[in-house]
Order: structure tokens, then sequence, then C-alpha cells
């Protein structure tokens, strides 16, 4: 995940390797999303700039790191996105990160 700013969207606009455009220069991008992963189950893709999460708009990765640790396995997270320029609302269910401390 990557915070935006204006020059870093310019900066990966730039970027003929990266595979995504940029039409905000706000919000949260999610760069990569693993197979099965909670991120790739919500139905989110690498390239969506999340904008807003629970009506919240979202400047800063932190945020929604803070918003999804405080949030209950199970409970439901609205979220806002741009999704290669069309908005999209999604309903996404909390769910249990992998235990990444067992081989």
């Amino acid at each position: 995940m990557l915070t935006l700013t204006p020059a870093r969207q310019q900066e990966i606009n730039q970027d003929s390797k990266s595979g995504i455009r940029i039409t905000t220069g706000q919000g949260v991008l999610i760069s990569s999303v693993g197979a099965d992963s909670p991120t790739a189950l919500a139905g989110l893709r690498a390239g969506d700039i999340i904008l807003k999460i629970n009506n919240q708009p979202l400047l800063k990765q932190e945020t929604l790191l803070k918003i999804i640790q405080n949030s209950f396995v199970g409970s439901t997270l609205q979220i806002e996105l741009n999704r290669n320029g069309q908005m999209l609302n999604l309903a996404v269910r909390v769910g249990r990160l992998p235990d990444f401390s067992k081989p």
C-alpha cells in the first residue's frame, strides 16, 4: 500500500513498467495483492485506490491500517474506491490475518 500524493501519482504514471494509471492524487493505492490474501478475498485489486473507509476520507495508509487493526473479525467495512477511473463501493468483511510466525 502507498499513500498517494500528486507527486507520487505523477511518478507512477510516468513509469511505463508499473501497468497502473492513477487518476487521482489522494487516497491509498493498493500496489499488490497476494493470491488468497484477505485483500484478494475482499475483492480488492492491485491499482485500486481506496478513497474512504466507513465514509472517512483516507489520506494516509497508516489511517487505513489503524482502522483495520481496530476492527473485529467478521465486521463489515464500507470502502469507496477508484478502480481505473470508476468509483466503486464495496462492503468488505474483515478477515483474520494469516499467522506468518508459523513455518
